[in-house]
């Protein structure tokens, strides 16, 4: 004997990925305008050491030497007219090479 209730089968289906993550993959893999430097320096301060090429040769020249690196990033700021007045945004600020 069978029930007279109908259900209906979907199948499932691969799930999408996040909007963020696919309007990232749209636009392609982003410029980095970071720079790398080993950390020097004692008692906590913060010095930069020598400039590295790409965070892989960081992190190795960190590990070899017992250290640890620094990323930096420099920003600058820019005016936006907004509908309520002026707004500040930051810009990353091209890298020189």
């Amino acid at each position: 004997m069978t029930s007279g209730v109908a259900t209906e089968h979907t199948p499932k289906t691969a799930k999408q990925p996040s909007e963020t993550k696919r309007r990232s993959l749209r636009r392609g893999p982003r410029e980095s305008f970071a720079r790398y430097f080993l950390k020097a320096g004692a008692d906590g301060k913060l010095e930069l050491g020598e400039e590295l090429p790409s965070e892989h040769a960081a992190t190795v020249a960190a590990f070899k030497s017992d250290s640890g690196f620094l990323i930096v990033t420099e920003w600058k700021p820019t005016i936006e007219s907004g509908r309520q007045g002026p707004v500040i945004r930051k810009e990353q600020a091209a890298r020189k090479s």
